[in-house]
């Protein structure tokens, strides 16, 4: 059974997905970048430069770390590990083999059409789909699922949405790229957390330590 915290999350990525969808079949995908990368203009793009890394690689690290330092259960701190293993193979395969070489905002438009933003690498190639994205709800899906409280759930998924964000404000990402990269997090995640929830060894169930 999912508990209350899962069904929170889900729902919000749900809510999400629509909104997507409702811009996504009316506007074609360069359009919708650069009315949102001119709605950008005047922001400082520093905070979003810092809260991408949310969906970094080292964002599992740390989050590992943090549950062995109290001590999780087994099953939630295994269950996170093989949610990172699962992300990176999973976009990894994508981003290669299925959907090779997909320009990136600054691959797919002409040279002076996007904001510049100092000391930040920007990539042209392999956008779909978003792996911060991916990552981001991915991590931050399956601690909500074992975090039975709504309200870190809330939390958590509006942490995953700042990532994806991110990633358009920093012209790395179109919005079906963030679209798509939401749903394939948050599909990870519930078999993660539905695959390890059910084990039953004592020391999966309790305590680490």
């Amino acid at each position: 059974m999912m508990s209350k915290g899962g069904r929170v999350y889900i729902g919000l990525t749900v809510l999400f997905a629509l909104v997507c969808q409702t811009f996504l079949i009316r506007l074609e995908k360069g359009s919708i970048h650069l009315s949102m990368d001119a709605w950008h203009t005047n922001v400082d793009p520093t905070f979003f430069k810092y809260i991408t890394h949310l969906g970094d690689g080292l964002a599992f690290v740390a989050v590992v770390l943090i549950l062995l330092a109290f001590r999780r259960r087994g099953a939630m701190v295994l269950s996170v590990v093989s949610t990172g293993v699962a992300v990176l193979l999973l976009v990894g395969v994508l981003k290669q083999v299925v959907f090779p070489g997909v320009d990136r905002p600054w691959g797919f438009f002409e040279e002076g059409a996007l904001r510049i933003i100092p000391d930040l690498k920007q990539h042209t190639h392999n956008s779909f789909p978003s792996g911060h994205t991916t990552a981001a709800f991915a991590l931050y899906g399956v601690l909500a699922f074992w975090f039975n409280r709504r309200w870190i759930s809330v939390l958590l998924f509006l942490l995953a949405l700042t990532v994806g964000y991110s990633r358009i404000f920093l012209n790395q990402h179109f919005l079906i790229d963030v679209f798509v990269g939401s749903m394939l997090g948050t599909a990870i995640a519930w078999v993660n957390y539905w695959l390890f929830s059910k084990m039953t060894h004592p020391r999966m169930r309790d305590r680490l330590f």
